[in-house]
């Protein structure tokens, strides 16, 4: 099993002046790709922090995940700390300063001198393409079989790409399925719930609770998942 680790990025979410809603949203949805969050990590506007914070996840975790920071401001800092954290040097992408030329063009204005920082990626970094911004996200496959996206901030950026080009290059990198349940547990407390279900966990199972919602992750295959499941007694599945 692939650990993953997140990293949101804006000195407004360490301020308290933004709540961080990104790293419940990865949280889900990789879980649901296989790859459970361990680390879940925010940091200023500071190339020295975002670097730091990237060794670390480095360190710990195969599967990264940053957002935030590729904008075309002095204080979009990420792709910068990247490439010195991994001792990369920055290239200009034609393809990718064509395509925000184009897309200014598209709207009737010309693009700021700052916006060409966002055709800047780290050597060898694959760029997935956003169609809804200017700021593209970055692929980085690293050694040891590790992973690295770099993905924008906003949420009606971020999300698109998360769904359409991360967890399809997950699936088809891990292959197979993953399963989640959502189970309600009720007339039973968290010990009574962990001495009855000890012993019932099928290849790699974990738990999650909120209150009496008990969520359920199975790193098996759909039938191995649906067979431990049906031993389980004194819960009910809801739809997800």
């Amino acid at each position: 099993m692939s650990f993953a680790e997140t990293i949101t990025v804006g000195s407004e979410l360490v301020r308290g002046q933004s709540v961080d809603t990104h790293s419940a949203y990865l949280g889900g949805e990789l879980l649901r790709a296989g790859h459970p969050v361990r680390f879940q990590v925010s940091v200023g506007d500071s190339a020295d922090d975002i670097a730091a914070a990237l060794k670390q996840a480095l360190a710990r975790t195969q599967l990264i995940v940053i957002t935030g920071g590729l904008g075309p401001t002095l204080d979009d800092l990420s792709r910068e700390a990247t490439a010195a954290a991994l001792g990369l040097p920055l290239v200009e992408d034609p393809a990718v300063w064509q395509a925000i030329q184009d897309r200014f063009k598209a709207a009737g204005r010309a693009p700021s001198p700052n916006n060409r920082r966002q055709a800047q990626v780290p050597q060898g970094a694959t760029v997935l393409p956003n169609p809804n911004g200017t700021a593209p996200g970055l692929r980085l496959d690293l050694e040891g079989g590790k992973s690295l996206f770099l993905l924008p901030g906003p949420p009606s950026e971020l999300k698109p790409m998360v769904r359409d080009q991360v967890l399809p290059w997950l699936q088809a990198r891990r292959g197979g399925h993953q399963v989640v349940h959502r189970l309600l547990s009720y007339g039973i407390g968290e010990s009574g719930e962990e001495a009855q279900s000890r012993g019932d966990y099928v290849g790699n199972v974990k738990r999650w609770r909120s209150g009496n919602m008990v969520v359920r992750w199975v790193g098996a295959g759909i039938r191995e998942a649906s067979r431990s499941f049906r031993k389980l007694r004194g819960y009910q599945e809801i739809p997800r």
